[in-house]
């Protein structure tokens, strides 16, 4: 066990001007069970801070989630774009008559694969 050392009379004055308490003892007793209280619920919170970000990293679920949220977005995205230039088609073929698919019924009349 360490050697307590021995304030010199200099020493307890200076603690006496800075610490104006009745009871210094107690005084200093009550800070030191503050700070043990705090650092342990700092230790608690950095636990339970470390608890969550690992669950946060190390869960399958959440991430599988997202992933599966941003391919869906894709496709449908890539869904769109081929809904744009289908319809882009269908507006040529429309227009130009002359330009339509075999299978496709000219203009005006019922039939082929994409009756207007």
């Amino acid at each position: 066990m360490a050697r307590i050392r021995q304030w010199t009379l200099h020493e307890i004055e200076q603690f006496r001007k800075l610490h104006p308490v009745d009871h210094p003892i107690e005084a200093e007793q009550a800070k030191v069970h503050r700070e043990r209280a705090a650092f342990a619920e700092l230790r608690r919170k950095a636990a339970r801070r470390v608890r969550r970000c690992l669950n946060e990293l190390t869960d399958p679920g959440e991430d599988l989630v997202a992933q599966r949220y941003e391919a869906i977005a894709t496709r449908e995205l890539r869904n769109a774009a081929a809904h744009r230039r289908r319809l882009a088609g269908l507006a040529g073929v429309e227009l130009h008559p002359g330009n339509a698919p075999r299978d496709q019924a000219p203009r005006g009349q019922v039939g082929g694969a994409f009756p207007l």
